[in-house]
């Protein structure tokens, strides 16, 4: 009997001891579940303490709640700061609105900034290109030649005008060798020009523009390039050309043609034509009470015979005592 009643005392024993022993892990992880809602509480009120970044306070109230504040404005001793321009014109606006003082802005990475006060200041502008030295006005210079013709006297400003008919297709290549050369004789201080006529009208180099050039060699290279390019074409009249040359007020005008006028004329057409010519050079070209003219025309005519005789006329009305010079096909190489 004895021995019943101990086993009845062990066996509860033994049962409460296994229960304690299964309930001990839960326990242990509430306690531990209870520690870190205590901490994250305390994280909660001091993040709820201080201020809620870029001017968002989140209320923790409520799980499911979401509550957004407007940002808060700068007090008056904290003027707000401009927004970083974009561009050029931003800063010349903040630089106007902002009520601290103006200060030298930068208005591109590229550009240096100014040297603070106190520092040693650069020399940064680049030393400005040579200039060609060029007379503002063209001076006297030795008479210009061109095919044997030459001026009577001194001349600062010289132009040439070309007859580029179909008709000079063959002696074209020398008369440009020939015109190089008179241009290279030119003092830098004499001006110069070059006009050509086909057709109807006349040509001049196209970016050098219509006037007076300083005889400077890029000007020089710059004629002489635009003559290789000239082709001769169609018939010609002369007259717009040398309106065009006298407009430009030369001293001396160097005419180079082979006739003037359309052999398939009647005579009195031709007769005409001439004396329509020379009136209008005579208007442009006038004689003064001493007999001369502001404007020498020296002719250079090529061979072929001039069917009006306008160009011994033009050389005898406004060339002088040697204003013609006759070119025949031997002096140009072709017989």
């Amino acid at each position: 009997m004895a021995a019943q009643r101990r086993a009845r005392t062990i066996i509860p024993w033994r049962a409460n001891a296994g229960a304690a022993r299964r309930a001990a892990p839960w326990a242990a992880s509430i306690l531990l579940h209870a520690g870190l809602f205590a901490a994250l509480a305390g994280v909660a009120i001091e993040w709820r303490r201080e201020p809620s970044p870029a001017g968002v306070a989140v209320s923790f109230g409520d799980p499911g709640e979401r509550r957004f504040e407007p940002r808060a404005r700068p007090t008056p001793e904290s003027p707000p700061h401009p927004p970083a321009p974009r561009d050029a014109s931003d800063l010349t606006a903040v630089a106007e609105s902002s009520a601290m003082p103006a200060l030298a802005m930068a208005t591109s990475a590229a550009e240096p900034t100014l040297p603070l006060s106190g520092a040693p200041t650069l020399d940064i502008t680049e030393p400005a290109a040579p200039e060609v030295a060029v007379a503002l006005d063209p001076e006297p210079g030795p008479p210009p030649e061109l095919f044997g013709a030459r001026g009577d006297a001194p001349a600062s400003r010289v132009v040439y005008v070309l007859d580029a008919s179909g008709s000079m297709v063959a002696q074209l290549p020398q008369i440009r060798r020939e015109l190089a050369r008179s241009i290279a004789a030119l003092t830098p201080k004499q001006w110069f020009q070059v006009v050509i006529y086909r057709g109807s009208g006349y040509e001049m180099a196209p970016d050098l523009g219509e006037r007076m050039l300083p005889s400077t060699e890029a000007n020089r290279r710059a004629i002489v390039r635009w003559l290789e390019g000239v082709q001769a074409a169609r018939r010609s009249e002369p007259l717009p050309a040398l309106e065009r040359a006298l407009a430009l007020r030369p001293d001396i005008v160097f005419l180079l043609s082979k006739g003037v006028g359309d052999a398939g004329r009647t005579p009195g057409e031709l007769e005409r034509q001439r004396a329509a010519m020379l009136a209008r050079l005579d208007a442009l070209n006038p004689r003064s009470t001493a007999g001369t003219r502001p404007v020498t025309i020296k002719v250079i005519h090529f061979f072929d015979p001039d069917p009006a005789g306008a160009l011994r006329a033009i050389a005898d009305a406004h060339g002088g005592p040697n204003g013609l010079t006759f070119i025949s096909r031997k002096a140009m190489s072709l017989e």
